[in-house]
């Protein structure tokens, strides 16, 4: 991701995020202090950290891309929060999931399935 497209993907989770209605519920719900903080941060910050954290996680980097979708299709009070279209390539995609019966995969790699 060039830096402009990171800036304005930037910008979209911001706005994605930052809804205090949303916040509210995250915060009444966040289950540890560190969670709490994270919350409490600024959205651009929280978007710098999951880039690099999901960087070296295949889990982290398939919900940064959930994330990523939901900021390229919402639109709130009439405005897309992301204006662009979003493509997502993901090279090597068949080693993020294992083959296998769901009910065998381990914890990690069942999460993986479900997001």
């Amino acid at each position: 991701m060039d830096k402009a497209d990171q800036q304005k993907m930037r910008d979209a989770w911001g706005k994605l995020h930052d809804d205090d209605n949303q916040r509210a519920i995250d915060l009444a719900l966040a289950s540890t202090r560190k969670r709490v903080a994270e919350l409490r941060q600024a959205p651009s910050y929280v978007f710098d950290d999951c880039l690099k954290i999901a960087q070296g996680t295949p889990t982290h980097a398939l919900e940064l891309l959930r994330q990523m979708c939901l900021c390229s299709r919402l639109v709130r009070d009439g405005v897309p929060l992301l204006w662009e279209d979003l493509m997502i390539v993901v090279e090597g995609a068949d080693f993020l999931i294992p083959e296998g019966e769901i009910g065998r995969l381990n914890d990690v790699d069942h999460q993986r399935v479900s997001i």
